[in-house]
């Protein structure tokens, strides 16, 4: 049934009313403080005809209204106000990137704080994984006589390690000709784009060093291709509990899990990497750990590629209006510096 002007503002008054209080709404908080022109009672009536069509819920028999999951949908889709950043958000915004402006990983982390102090509520950075990015170069550096360090930089200035055995004999010299081999081969490429033709041609490349190339290179490639886990940052952790529908001890206990095992908000933020931008609602949310919270995410790049994702975590009745224009402003900000370092 197609609400009507009179159900959709009260709809809009409600859900208002409920992010900022979180106490359920009646029709005499409606009537006083809203001037819709209607009494009470009309409001009650029309409260009760959205109860039935699934937009509103009655925690307790005597209590007034709250949204449900299909009423924050309707409001979001339909009815909520944008809002800008204030100048004063975004001056201050750009004043803490300009004194990070170093390693993307500080990058990455300073992006989790700004988001999560912005809008109180849980902030998720998932950092880019290497496969989505470029290789620029590959260097193997000697630590011991028998441990060498692969080092991997990549357009987006991310940089991997890992340690690799390597056999008695083998010098400094022999270390640096293979490195400079294979980053001459595998820069501008994606570590997916590595083909079996292209590591052949590397190998008889080196053929002097063959004997020691062969024991290393499939720990080189393991090193460039393994990076399939990606780095979850997030900040506001403890934003939820200043949310007393939050401050229940096994409610409180199930969110750290979630947190702390970092699973499913991975999980969550690589899903909706196909989205520019995504709203998920309590139950709309496929992971059942988080059906009791509601989630923005929003996509971000290198230049025209999709790199990674951020978003927030927070109570279905989050202020989603200032939560996603955050979330849009901090991605776009995020996108802007990985582009300038990568290029």
């Amino acid at each position: 049934m197609e609400l009507n002007e009179r159900k959709l503002m009260i709809l809009q008054a409600i859900v208002e009313d409920y992010i900022m209080t979180g106490e359920p709404v009646g029709s005499r908080t409606i009537a006083r403080k809203h001037g819709l022109g209607l009494s009470s009672a009309t409001i009650r009536n029309e409260m009760s005809d959205l109860e039935e069509m699934g937009y509103l819920e009655q925690p307790h028999t005597s209590a007034g209204r709250v949204p449900s999951d299909k009423g924050y949908r309707f409001y979001v889709d339909r009815l909520m106000r944008a809002r800008a950043l204030s100048k004063a958000e975004i001056e201050s915004i750009k004043s803490r990137y300009n004194q990070r402006l170093g390693a993307v990983e500080q990058i990455i982390m300073e992006t989790a704080r700004i988001l999560a102090d912005n809008t109180n509520y849980t902030s998720l950075v998932l950092a880019p994984r290497l496969n989505c990015v470029r290789i620029k170069h590959v260097e193997l550096v000697p630590i011991s006589a028998n441990v060498a360090l692969i080092v991997i930089v990549t357009t987006a200035g991310i940089v991997k390690d890992s340690f690799i055995a390597i056999p008695d004999g083998v010098d400094d010299n022999m270390l640096h000709r293979i490195s400079a081999a294979i980053s001459d081969r595998v820069n501008g490429h994606m570590p997916s784009e590595l083909s079996a033709d292209m590591l052949d041609d590397l190998e008889n490349e080196l053929m002097r060093d063959r004997h020691m190339f062969n024991m290393i290179l499939d720990s080189i490639i393991n090193s460039l291709l393994a990076s399939q886990e990606r780095d979850l940052y997030m900040e506001g952790t403890n934003n939820i509990f200043n949310f007393p529908e939050y401050n229940d001890l096994i409610k409180a206990r199930a969110f750290l899990d979630i947190l702390e095992d970092k699973k499913v908000p991975i999980e969550l933020l690589a899903a909706t990497m196909n989205n520019d931008v995504s709203i998920i609602i309590g139950s709309e949310n496929a992971y059942k750990e988080l059906q009791d919270y509601s989630v923005i995410t929003a996509t971000y790049r290198l230049g025209d590629q999709i790199i990674g994702t951020i978003g927030v975590l927070g109570p279905k009745r989050m202020e989603y209006s200032h939560a996603l224009s955050t979330v849009r402003f901090l991605r776009n900000k995020l996108s802007e510096i990985l582009t300038k370092i990568g290029q």
